[in-house]
């Protein structure tokens, strides 16, 4: 029995490839699929850190190049991202990146992460309207109730603690008028439903009342059978 270095398991002698060095052989010192995963590895890494290096000493070539790829794949590409961007990770990843691009160019603290993201569009509900959230578009575009990063405090960070999940009309509303004004919108919409509810309610009970026929008293029937 002979222990691999990588997995740890102790396995039969044909389970290692073979070396011959002179007139001996030996065995390696990792089984076959542990040997396969580490070549693999190795040739991955090995791969990426020369393409790497080639795209920063040149990456003209290599953006032409994915352009072009786009471009000739476009519907591959669309399908790709629309599949994508219609779960959970995958429209975190987008919210985040673009928030954390947001940070840079403003200088602003960044510390926000996809899991963070993602165990808040998996509860589903907007944080300011508590507004179920949708990941699906509306008449092919961002459907109001998708979900986005707001900032509670414009002047702050994109931090955990100044940020929440809204949905995108709360948040374009927000941008724009404010927190003060959009509570007062919401309060005052509340009260005009509260309101309205109120004046229908007592519009179909008089209805009602008229609608039941009241019954004679006993002194005209009398006087009815008498006649």
């Amino acid at each position: 029995m002979k222990t691999c270095k990588m997995c740890g398991q102790a396995k039969e002698p044909s389970a290692y490839s073979s070396y011959r060095r002179g007139e001996k052989t030996y065995l390696s010192s990792y089984c076959r699929p542990c040997s396969v995963e580490r070549n693999r590895t190795y040739y991955r890494d090995r791969v990426r850190a020369s393409r790497l290096k080639r795209y920063k000493d040149n990456p003209e070539p290599a953006r032409q190049a994915a352009y072009r790829w786009k471009r000739e794949n476009r519907d591959h590409v669309n399908a790709y991202v629309k599949a994508k961007y219609r779960t959970p990770k995958g429209r975190a990843q987008e919210l985040v990146g673009g928030a954390r691009s947001r940070a840079r160019k403003r200088g602003l603290p960044f510390d926000l992460t996809v899991e963070w993201v993602v165990e808040k569009l998996v509860a589903g509900m907007c944080e300011y309207s508590g507004l179920p959230l949708t990941l699906e578009p509306k008449d092919g575009r961002r459907h109001p109730r998708s979900p986005s990063i707001d900032r509670i405090d414009p002047s702050g960070g994109c931090t955990k603690a100044n940020c929440r999940i809204a949905c995108l009309q709360a948040n374009i509303a927000l941008l724009n008028f404010g927190q003060a004004s959009m509570d007062e919108l919401v309060e005052a919409r509340a009260r005009t439903i509260s309101s309205q509810a109120s004046k229908e309610e007592g519009s179909t009970t008089r209805a009602r009342a008229r609608r039941v026929k009241r019954p004679e008293a006993p002194d005209t029937l009398n006087k009815r059978v008498m006649i």
